[in-house]
């Protein structure tokens, strides 16, 4: 509103909120937390389904495995090349379905370590980043230019 005896604007002061300084630290407090919140405490909850159902997972499979070399381990052990009824012990080949079985187990466990280690190595992850790709050397080059090159010298080669 305009003074019309000066032509000037009259001044009001802002209006006063009660609380003022103290009621922005209460809010910028709460600001923080929530948002303390939102980026730790949501993400682990994902995370901790996520590694739950890995665990489960992991714990099927291993159960599974196990009851199959076990599985194995007694169908080795009825037949009769490895057991000898006559023998109280179990005659001379009783301890080859043991290791028959280890070994299986050993090969499963090392085709597991080894998807493990190409896994890794093609994705990478957090402490093993992949491996950084290589230019091909000058004498492997495959390009059109070196193609023909050699298709005339084996030309060459054979007049």
């Amino acid at each position: 509103m305009a003074d019309q005896s000066t032509g000037t604007r009259s001044w009001s002061a802002p209006k006063h909120e009660p609380g003022g300084p103290i009621v922005q630290v209460v809010e910028l407090k709460d600001l923080v937390v929530a948002y303390a919140k939102q980026e730790t405490v949501d993400p682990l909850r994902t995370l901790w389904h996520y590694l739950g159902l890995g665990i489960a997972g992991a714990v099927l499979i291993g159960t599974g495995i196990a009851f199959g070399l076990l599985a194995l381990l007694r169908g080795l052990q009825q037949l009769t090349v490895f057991n000898d009824p006559g023998e109280l012990d179990g005659g001379r080949w009783s301890w080859a379905p043991y290791l028959i079985a280890m070994f299986v187990g050993l090969v499963i466990a090392g085709l597991f370590v080894r998807s493990l280690y190409k896994f890794t190595q093609t994705r990478g992850s957090p402490r093993c980043p992949p491996p950084p790709t290589r230019p091909p050397s000058p004498g492997t080059t495959s390009s059109p230019s070196s193609v023909t090159s050699r298709a005339r010298r084996r030309s060459r080669s054979r007049a």
